[in-house]
């Protein structure tokens, strides 16, 4: 009877969760896909039907960065739904399942109280929903979903609890290749083979571990799929993101972050110590060094993005909970049934108000349908000869990435934006060495010769070029023509058909970036006529 009273209980627990999670649930399924998802779901359609990454998708990340999102564009397909509902439902449910998944790890551990549990695993959901924001379902966000199950299920073999055979090899499946995303994150597992290792002093037991066999079968797996199928990432892109790209960093907002995060980990670390359990304390440890090393890869990549810490946030917020959790039992002598309850619940709604307070809901933010109808959208469709192709710089990859995935027209480029022209311009070293001998005015030409080869292949009818900043036309065909006069000759094909401005506040309302700010592209069509006249 007090086991069935107990499941009710819980039940309770996880029912009132879900009623706390409904605010945000009813504007993040209502809020755009951001930039880089929505880049990567057009070239997951193009590996799809065939397209070479280097010829559809010149992308900084490797392929399985793209390769995750080929199920949603099934999925879509399959429930006949759009694709960014496929996109949200989809990994609402990957959420839920890893949640269950940890919560269900947790009790193998033997250490944690069912309220232990409900804490780690109820502050995971919310660092999984709440605190991604515009940044949901971003490559970052796939592996902190699989981070801390995974870290749970290798922290089982470490201590030999026993757990259900089809969970622990399903989430150290799943967790693999979420790591593989960004390998760097290998980090994470290797520590825990090598504290695996001195604690049994064995490395032969580690490498005949499941965990450790299924990691590298499928990194040689992955390393083989790259090689076969994506041959030109190694050849082609790969050494141009080095070159290009790997440089190019933002330290000042790393480094601030990094100092902050490393005094609140460090004063956990310090807190787990004190924990009078043997069982609870080692795993908490293990977890917290875990933190610093995801905070270390945030760290390595070196750009500064929010979504970056994601990771982060998944390991460092359940134990942060957690150690408060425990502090509260301990200092306030909690020992009856009534008061294991009470405190229950002011964690329960403390873990959503702290969430809802660090990652303030955004009810403003442009929604699908604010990218499927707005100014430039209509533009488009006005004056874009159908079916409508066309290519549009701007100074990033925001906005233009969006407005090709909703419109569902060909966007003309294999580029999200132009991440190599602060290396042209000088703002990243290009200095020739062994390893690269390629000249930078070569490097102008090859490229220039890929925007030809773009535009040739996917004859886009419209060109929107973005004027500088102060307001000038911007001489497109100068930045790359130097070495390769034939985009000239392309572009030739194009005749002015006057400009378009718009405010870039409508696409960036609720953020940082919302005041007025024009800008105006000049607007080129394609003169077909020059066409029919050369076939007379």
């Amino acid at each position: 009877m007090d086991d069935r009273k107990k499941f009710i209980f819980n039940i309770y627990l996880w029912a009132l969760s879900a009623l706390l999670l409904i605010p945000w649930l009813s504007i993040q399924y209502e809020q755009s896909v951001n930039s880089d998802v929505a880049w990567l779901m057009i070239c997951a359609e193009r590996v799809i039907s065939g397209i070479a990454l280097s010829q559809g998708c010149f992308d900084t990340n490797p392929p399985l960065s793209i390769m995750i999102y080929i199920p949603f564009i099934f999925i879509g397909e399959l429930l006949s739904i759009k694709t960014y509902d496929a996109i949200f439902w989809g990994t609402l449910s990957i959420i839920f399942l890893f949640v269950t998944i940890t919560y269900r790890t947790l009790k193998y551990f033997n250490s944690f109280s069912d309220n232990e549990r409900l804490v780690i695993s109820l502050t995971f959901l919310c660092s999984l929903t709440i605190i991604p924001a515009f940044s949901f379902a971003e490559r970052d966000h796939f592996i902190a979903i699989a981070l801390l199950p995974f870290i749970l299920t290798q922290l089982c073999i470490t201590y030999k609890h026993h757990l259900p055979q089809r969970m622990k090899y399903f989430t150290l499946i799943i967790g693999a290749i979420a790591l593989l995303i960004k390998p760097h994150f290998g980090l994470i597992p290797a520590f825990i083979f090598i504290h695996r290792a001195i604690k049994d002093k064995s490395i032969i037991k580690v490498i005949k571990s499941p965990d450790f066999l299924i990691l590298s079968l499928l990194s040689i797996g992955y390393i083989c799929i790259i090689w076969i199928f994506f041959q030109d990432f190694i050849t082609v892109i790969l050494p141009d993101v080095l070159r290009f790209y790997i440089g190019y960093t933002n330290p000042q907002p790393v480094y601030l972050h990094a100092k902050i995060y490393i005094i609140i980990t460090s004063a956990c670390l310090a807190a787990t110590f004190f924990i009078p359990q043997d069982g609870k304390r080692k795993p908490l440890i293990v977890l917290g060094f875990c933190a610093l090393l995801a905070l270390a890869v945030f760290v390595i990549q070196m750009k500064g993005f929010s979504y970056h810490r994601f990771p982060f946030y998944t390991l460092i917020f359940p134990l942060v909970s957690l150690l408060l959790y425990d502090i509260a039992q301990r200092t306030r002598n909690v020992r009856t049934r009534l008061h294991r309850k009470i405190l229950i619940h002011i964690f329960i709604i403390l873990i959503f108000i702290l969430t809802y307070i660090f990652s303030p809901l955004r009810p403003d933010y442009p929604t699908h349908r604010d990218y499927e109808n707005n100014k430039l959208s209509d533009y488009i469709n006005q004056n874009c000869a159908q079916p409508c192709s066309y290519f549009i710089t701007y100074e990033n990859m925001d906005i233009i990435s969006q407005q090709a995935f909703y419109s569902g027209h060909t966007y003309a480029t294999r580029f999200p934006a132009f991440w190599f022209q602060p290396a042209f311009e000088g703002l990243v070293s290009t200095t020739l060495t062994n390893r690269y001998k390629e000249p930078i005015d070569q490097a102008k030409a090859r490229y220039a010769s890929y925007i030809t080869n773009d535009i040739k292949q996917m004859n886009p009818s419209l060109l929107l070029i973005i004027r500088n900043k102060d307001g000038s036309r911007t001489d497109f065909a100068a930045r790359f023509t130097q070495n390769y006069p034939e985009l000239v000759n392309i572009l030739l094909d194009y005749k002015p058909i006057g400009s378009f401005s718009l405010d870039r506040a409508f696409f960036y309302q609720d953020t940082k970036y919302d005041f007025k700010h024009i800008i105006t592209w000049d607007v080129y069509k394609k003169d077909t006529t020059i066409k029919e006249n050369n076939q007379q």
